[in-house]
Protein backbone atom coordinates (compact mmCIF):
# COMPACT_ATOMS: atom_id res chain seq x y z
CA UNK A 1 0.00 0.00 0.00
CA UNK A 2 1.67 3.18 -1.18
CA UNK A 3 1.34 5.71 1.63
CA UNK A 4 2.08 9.43 1.54
CA UNK A 5 3.04 10.93 4.90
CA UNK A 6 2.69 14.72 5.13
CA UNK A 7 4.23 16.33 8.19
CA UNK A 8 3.78 19.62 10.03
CA UNK A 9 1.68 21.82 7.75
CA UNK A 10 1.65 25.01 9.86
CA UNK A 11 -0.80 26.58 7.38
CA UNK A 12 1.11 25.67 4.15
CA UNK A 13 -1.02 24.35 1.27
CA UNK A 14 1.81 22.39 -0.38
CA UNK A 15 -0.18 19.22 0.42
CA UNK A 16 -2.54 20.04 -2.46
CA UNK A 17 0.30 19.50 -4.92
CA UNK A 18 1.70 16.45 -3.15
CA UNK A 19 -1.55 14.49 -3.25
CA UNK A 20 -1.70 14.87 -7.04
CA UNK A 21 1.80 13.57 -7.74
CA UNK A 22 0.87 9.89 -7.47
CA UNK A 23 -2.08 7.61 -6.88
CA UNK A 24 -1.58 7.00 -3.16
CA UNK A 25 -3.68 4.39 -1.42
CA UNK A 26 -3.35 6.12 1.95
CA UNK A 27 -2.52 9.72 2.89
CA UNK A 28 -1.57 10.50 6.48
CA UNK A 29 -1.38 14.08 7.74
CA UNK A 30 0.89 14.29 10.74
CA UNK A 31 -0.51 17.21 12.79
CA UNK A 32 0.30 20.86 13.49
CA UNK A 33 -2.00 22.31 10.85
CA UNK A 34 -1.99 25.78 12.38
CA UNK A 35 0.18 28.47 14.01
CA UNK A 36 2.43 30.43 11.71
CA UNK A 37 4.68 33.41 12.23
CA UNK A 38 3.93 34.81 8.76
CA UNK A 39 0.57 33.66 7.35
CA UNK A 40 -2.57 35.78 7.79
CA UNK A 41 -5.46 34.34 9.78
CA UNK A 42 -7.65 33.86 6.73
CA UNK A 43 -5.07 31.63 4.99
CA UNK A 44 -4.57 29.44 8.06
CA UNK A 45 -8.30 28.97 8.51
CA UNK A 46 -9.01 28.31 4.84
CA UNK A 47 -6.21 25.75 4.58
CA UNK A 48 -7.48 23.80 7.60
CA UNK A 49 -11.02 23.90 6.24
CA UNK A 50 -9.76 22.47 2.94
CA UNK A 51 -7.86 19.69 4.72
CA UNK A 52 -10.95 18.73 6.71
CA UNK A 53 -13.08 18.71 3.57
CA UNK A 54 -10.48 16.54 1.82
CA UNK A 55 -10.78 14.09 4.71
CA UNK A 56 -14.59 14.10 4.49
CA UNK A 57 -14.43 13.42 0.76
CA UNK A 58 -11.94 10.55 1.27
CA UNK A 59 -12.88 9.18 4.67
CA UNK A 60 -11.13 5.81 4.39
CA UNK A 61 -8.10 7.02 2.48
CA UNK A 62 -7.10 10.08 4.53
CA UNK A 63 -5.92 10.07 8.15
CA UNK A 64 -5.74 13.32 10.14
CA UNK A 65 -3.67 13.22 13.32
CA UNK A 66 -3.39 15.95 15.94
CA UNK A 67 -0.29 17.80 17.12
CA UNK A 68 0.48 19.92 20.15
CA UNK A 69 -0.22 23.13 18.21
CA UNK A 70 -3.69 21.82 17.32
CA UNK A 71 -4.72 20.42 20.67
CA UNK A 72 -4.37 23.79 22.41
CA UNK A 73 -7.28 25.15 20.37
CA UNK A 74 -9.43 22.14 21.28
CA UNK A 75 -8.95 22.50 25.04
CA UNK A 76 -7.85 26.04 25.83
CA UNK A 77 -6.07 25.25 29.09
CA UNK A 78 -3.52 23.09 27.27
CA UNK A 79 -0.98 25.71 26.23
CA UNK A 80 1.62 25.06 23.59
CA UNK A 81 4.79 27.15 23.45
CA UNK A 82 2.71 29.88 21.79
CA UNK A 83 -0.64 30.32 20.12
CA UNK A 84 -2.25 32.84 17.78
CA UNK A 85 -4.57 34.82 20.01
CA UNK A 86 -6.54 36.27 17.12
CA UNK A 87 -7.63 32.76 16.06
CA UNK A 88 -8.49 31.19 19.39
CA UNK A 89 -12.26 31.30 18.81
CA UNK A 90 -12.37 30.40 15.11
CA UNK A 91 -9.93 27.49 15.40
CA UNK A 92 -11.59 26.18 18.56
CA UNK A 93 -14.94 26.06 16.77
CA UNK A 94 -13.52 24.43 13.64
CA UNK A 95 -11.54 21.75 15.49
CA UNK A 96 -14.29 20.88 17.92
CA UNK A 97 -17.01 20.72 15.27
CA UNK A 98 -14.85 18.24 13.34
CA UNK A 99 -13.12 16.40 16.17
CA UNK A 100 -14.49 13.04 15.03
CA UNK A 101 -12.33 13.31 11.90
CA UNK A 102 -9.09 13.57 13.90
CA UNK A 103 -7.03 11.00 15.79
CA UNK A 104 -4.03 11.00 18.11
CA UNK A 105 -2.54 7.73 16.90
CA UNK A 106 -2.81 5.58 13.79
CA UNK A 107 -1.48 2.09 13.09
CA UNK A 108 -0.78 0.54 9.71
CA UNK A 109 0.76 -2.95 9.78
CA UNK A 110 3.87 -2.56 11.96
CA UNK A 111 3.95 1.25 11.76
CA UNK A 112 2.59 3.48 14.53
CA UNK A 113 2.11 7.15 13.67
CA UNK A 114 1.86 9.81 16.37
CA UNK A 115 3.13 13.34 16.78
CA UNK A 116 6.01 12.62 19.13
CA UNK A 117 6.03 8.91 20.03
CA UNK A 118 4.72 6.53 22.67
CA UNK A 119 6.55 5.55 25.83
CA UNK A 120 6.01 2.22 27.56
CA UNK A 121 6.41 4.13 30.82
CA UNK A 122 3.62 6.59 30.00
CA UNK A 123 1.23 3.72 29.34
CA UNK A 124 2.23 1.92 32.53
CA UNK A 125 1.99 5.14 34.55
CA UNK A 126 -1.64 5.58 33.44
CA UNK A 127 -2.59 1.93 33.59
CA UNK A 128 -5.60 2.67 35.80
CA UNK A 129 -7.09 4.87 33.07
CA UNK A 130 -6.13 2.63 30.17
CA UNK A 131 -7.63 -0.38 31.94
CA UNK A 132 -11.03 1.28 31.52
CA UNK A 133 -10.59 0.88 27.76
CA UNK A 134 -8.90 -2.51 27.86
CA UNK A 135 -10.46 -5.34 29.90
CA UNK A 136 -7.27 -7.33 29.40
CA UNK A 137 -3.56 -6.45 29.25
CA UNK A 138 -2.76 -3.65 26.82
CA UNK A 139 -1.87 -4.92 23.35
CA UNK A 140 -0.04 -2.77 20.79
CA UNK A 141 -2.23 -4.17 18.02
CA UNK A 142 -5.10 -2.30 19.66
CA UNK A 143 -3.31 0.98 20.21
CA UNK A 144 -5.84 2.99 18.22
CA UNK A 145 -8.36 2.46 20.98
CA UNK A 146 -6.44 5.17 22.85
CA UNK A 147 -8.13 7.63 20.48
CA UNK A 148 -11.25 7.12 22.59
CA UNK A 149 -9.63 9.01 25.46
CA UNK A 150 -10.11 12.20 23.46
CA UNK A 151 -13.82 12.00 24.18
CA UNK A 152 -13.64 11.32 27.93
CA UNK A 153 -12.98 13.14 31.17
CA UNK A 154 -9.56 11.43 31.22
CA UNK A 155 -8.28 13.56 28.34
CA UNK A 156 -6.05 15.56 30.71
CA UNK A 157 -3.49 12.72 30.59
CA UNK A 158 -3.09 13.47 26.90
CA UNK A 159 -1.49 16.83 27.60
CA UNK A 160 1.37 15.84 29.84
CA UNK A 161 4.86 17.11 29.11
CA UNK A 162 8.06 16.45 31.03
CA UNK A 163 10.75 18.85 32.22
CA UNK A 164 12.60 18.98 28.87
CA UNK A 165 10.00 21.52 27.76
CA UNK A 166 9.82 23.16 31.17
CA UNK A 167 6.77 21.26 32.42
CA UNK A 168 6.56 19.08 35.50
CA UNK A 169 5.05 15.70 34.53
CA UNK A 170 6.95 12.46 34.99
CA UNK A 171 6.45 11.38 31.38
CA UNK A 172 5.22 13.00 28.19
CA UNK A 173 2.33 11.71 26.19
CA UNK A 174 2.49 11.21 22.36
CA UNK A 175 1.90 14.86 21.48
CA UNK A 176 4.72 16.19 23.66
CA UNK A 177 7.39 13.46 24.03
CA UNK A 178 10.87 14.44 22.90
CA UNK A 179 13.64 12.39 21.36
CA UNK A 180 15.50 12.47 24.68
CA UNK A 181 12.63 10.46 26.17
CA UNK A 182 11.71 8.07 23.40
CA UNK A 183 15.25 7.11 22.46
CA UNK A 184 15.99 6.14 26.06
CA UNK A 185 12.78 4.40 27.07
CA UNK A 186 11.30 2.67 24.04
CA UNK A 187 12.16 -0.68 22.48
CA UNK A 188 9.74 -3.09 20.83
CA UNK A 189 11.33 -4.95 17.95
CA UNK A 190 8.32 -5.57 15.76
CA UNK A 191 6.95 -2.01 15.88
CA UNK A 192 8.26 1.01 13.99
CA UNK A 193 7.20 4.43 15.22
CA UNK A 194 6.99 7.36 12.81
CA UNK A 195 7.28 10.62 14.72
CA UNK A 196 7.96 14.34 14.20
CA UNK A 197 7.98 17.09 16.88
CA UNK A 198 11.69 16.96 17.80
CA UNK A 199 13.88 18.65 15.20
CA UNK A 200 16.79 16.56 13.87
CA UNK A 201 19.42 17.41 11.22
CA UNK A 202 18.49 14.43 9.04
CA UNK A 203 15.93 11.65 9.15
CA UNK A 204 17.10 9.49 12.03
CA UNK A 205 16.28 5.84 12.66
CA UNK A 206 17.08 4.83 16.23
CA UNK A 207 15.82 1.69 17.96
CA UNK A 208 12.82 1.32 15.68
CA UNK A 209 11.78 4.96 15.88
CA UNK A 210 12.06 7.08 12.74
CA UNK A 211 12.50 10.75 13.64
CA UNK A 212 11.46 12.79 10.63
CA UNK A 213 11.30 16.43 11.74
CA UNK A 214 14.39 17.40 9.77
CA UNK A 215 15.63 20.97 10.10
CA UNK A 216 15.19 21.41 6.36
CA UNK A 217 11.56 20.26 6.47
CA UNK A 218 10.43 23.40 4.62
CA UNK A 219 11.94 21.84 1.49
CA UNK A 220 8.97 19.50 1.59
CA UNK A 221 10.36 16.15 0.68
CA UNK A 222 7.50 13.94 1.83
CA UNK A 223 7.91 10.51 3.37
CA UNK A 224 6.58 7.73 1.15
CA UNK A 225 6.11 4.26 2.62
CA UNK A 226 5.20 1.00 0.91
CA UNK A 227 3.17 -0.70 3.62
CA UNK A 228 2.19 -4.34 3.26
Amino acid sequence: MKTLVIWDIHWLNVWEKLIQEDDYEKIIFLWDYVDSFVAPDVDILRNLENIIQFKKDNEDKVILLLGNHDIQYIWEWNNCSWRRKSMEVSLSILFNENLSHFKVVHKEWKYIFSHSGFLNEWIEYHKDVIDEFYPAWFMWDEIETLNDILQTHHKQILFECWAWRWWFNKYSWPLWADRQETIAWWFIQWIIQIVWHTAVPTIDNKWHIIYCDVLEHWDWKPLILNIK
